[in-house]
């Protein structure tokens, strides 16, 4: 998205700081104050939605269980392709009442990550609400990603239900201050 949000800015020819950008439902739209250009942004919502589950599908009803019953914040499911990861972490999320589903796709800009991870909140909780734009200005010090993803974090706490968070694909995040944002594994 940085490189499409650049791409317009360039168009444009407009100096950045003439720039609005909203996020409305999955939708990014950039606003040119100066000439009134508009652009809209789509997060797919295949994206942000839990797998369908296939007829003949193979369920693992103990690993579902090992997973739901674990006292961990995090779980890892790593397997190689075709192993089943995506089949087994939608039927996991199908279980419960509430979940949180983003397959993911090489977000691999800090607000990217954030705008979309945001979206995948919001197709669960529509009155889910976290401004990232707010805390470009932090951009640059050096404690940052703890701004952020501390300020993130205490959002996703004041949502009053249990739910999962399913972060499909994650091995496409390659940059490491994403990684960090979420204590992602190396």
């Amino acid at each position: 998205y940085f490189l499409f949000f650049h791409m317009i800015i360039q168009n444009c020819g407009v100096p950045l700081q003439f720039y609005v950008i909203i996020y409305i439902n999955t939708k990014f739209i950039i606003f040119c104050i100066s000439c009134g250009a508009y652009y809209m942004l789509n997060i797919p919502s295949a994206r942000l939605t839990i797998p369908k589950a296939i007829g003949g599908e193979l369920v693992r009803h103990k690993l579902i269980d090992t997973v739901l019953n674990s006292p961990a914040k995090v779980v890892c499911i790593h397997a190689g392709a075709g192993y089943g990861k995506t089949t087994l972490l939608s039927q996991i999320a199908r279980k419960m009442e509430k979940a949180v589903w983003l397959s993911l796709d090489g977000e691999n800009d800090v607000f990217t990550f954030v705008n979309t991870f945001c979206a995948a909140v919001k197709q669960t909780f529509p009155e889910f609400n976290f401004p990232a734009s707010e805390y470009l200005p932090f951009s640059e010090k050096s404690n940052f990603i703890s701004i952020l993803a501390g300020a993130l974090i205490g959002t996703i706490e004041n949502i009053p239900a249990d739910f999962i968070v399913v972060m499909d694909d994650l091995y496409t995040i390659k940059e490491d201050k994403v990684k960090k944002a979420y204590f992602l594994p190396d």
